[in-house]
């Protein structure tokens, strides 16, 4: 039962969060503190002052925001990213939303600048409810603590040493855009054009029914037809529900919208082939026998049609990709790689019992694979057993809980 259920009506009202997520005790403790703080206020004029006075409620909202991120935060998401860039001539635009104290858009902007975009050819739009988040990530200043892995040589090409910790380059922050907005606001970013990338990570599971609605409209609005979304592993079975299509990229949790292509070639593009040289027409001799292709000539055919699969599936054309997959399972060596992909384009054409087949055994050769483990629980959903669904979705709980230590 609510202690303050005018309060959290506010809160759900103009910024769409459920109290359950937040946390009821965290509301609790702020009301009290503040009750006990400001002179001669009782429950109901500090209700009245919360609708009227917006630094207060930004003080309600700076205190129950969660503020926990570190650079390069599930790094896989941002290795996605690296992989997915191609050569391009037109500006890239990427989304982080929200984007607490900055860690995140800054591990994005690194991300781009290592895979060799120029400083000057993308923007950051960084969106967060909190003013006191935003005013960290401005400052771009951390302590030691917000890098969680090893980032030695990121730390010294992108950081300057402080007296305190470590100040981003100003050439990085120059690539970002502070904005102070909320996401579920169809109002906010009211922009002309579409984002490449958006970040959206972690803000659909704190949100009501209703602004998870607005949300995802936002979503549909902001992201380009051929976009890719981020989001935490336990947000993807909403998106799926809405249209996106999981990318077969290993707990990466990256979204397209169904049936658009998403092309990854290398940022280094197509070489040039080299011209054929026509000369007099030499005397006929029997070909030499071909030598058989080396193990490294197998495994880039296999990466070849890996890539070709993910491309039909992208695009929509999933039985062309379904025939690829089984011609990578009938000619190579077991790979949970092919078996997961494999399982997505099954259960996208609603082959449900061989889905779950090829998920069990990507499980079965990669059991930390975190995707197979959510998209398995995902379609035990489906098919209404959820005493399985939740078995894999505990082993994926604990499959986190390893990881952060």
């Amino acid at each position: 039962m609510s202690l303050y259920p005018e309060i959290e009506k506010i809160l759900s009202e103009s910024l769409g969060w459920d109290l359950e997520a937040i946390g009821r005790r965290n509301v609790e403790r702020f009301v009290q503190s503040r009750l006990q703080g400001i002179p001669s206020t009782s429950y109901s004029t500090y209700v009245d002052r919360l609708l009227v006075d917006t630094a207060e409620l930004a003080r309600l909202v700076d205190a129950l925001a969660v503020p926990e991120t570190w650079f390069f935060r599930d790094k896989e998401a941002f290795a996605c990213l690296g992989r997915s860039l191609r050569p391009r001539t037109t500006y890239f635009r990427v989304l982080s939303a929200p984007c607490s104290t900055g860690e995140e858009p800054v591990s994005i902007a690194i991300t781009l600048l290592e895979a060799g975009l120029p400083v000057e050819s993308f923007q950051i739009d960084a969106v967060d409810v909190s003013t006191a988040a935003l005013s960290v990530a401005r400052k771009g200043c951390y302590r030691q603590s917000a890098f969680r892995h090893k980032l030695t040589e990121l730390q010294a090409r992108y950081f300057e040493r402080s007296h305190d910790g470590f100040r981003v380059a100003s050439s990085v922050l120059r690539t970002m855009r502070f904005i102070e907005g909320n996401l579920a606001n169809p109002e906010t970013l009211q922009i002309s054009d579409g984002y490449d990338v958006i970040f959206c990570k972690n803000l659909i599971i704190y949100l009501n029914d209703a602004a998870r609605v607005k949300l995802v409209a936002s979503l549909d609005r902001l992201l380009k037809p051929d976009g890719i979304l981020f989001v935490g592993h336990s947000e993807v079975p909403l998106l799926q529900k809405h249209g996106y299509t999981p990318l077969a990229f290993a707990r990466a949790f990256a979204l397209t919208r169904a049936g658009r292509a998403v092309q990854r070639p290398t940022m280094e593009g197509s070489k040039p082939r080299r011209p054929r040289l026509v000369g007099p027409k030499a005397v006929p001799r029997p070909a030499p026998s071909a030598p058989p292709p080396t193990s490294h000539q197998v495994r880039q055919s296999e990466e070849s049609l890996i890539d070709q699969a993910q491309r039909l599936a992208d695009q929509g054309a999933l039985d062309q990709a379904a025939e690829v997959c089984r011609r990578l399972i009938d000619g190579t060596a077991p790979d949970y790689r092919i078996y997961y992909l494999a399982g997505l384009v099954e259960q996208a054409s609603n082959r449900l019992d061989a889905a779950e087949e090829l998920f069990s055994k990507a499980i079965y050769l990669a059991p930390d694979h975190g995707e197979s483990l959510v998209q398995m629980s995902l379609l035990l959903e489906r098919k209404g057993d959820g005493r399985r669904a939740a078995q894999y979705r505990e082993r994926f709980r604990r499959l986190e809980e390893r990881e952060r230590v």
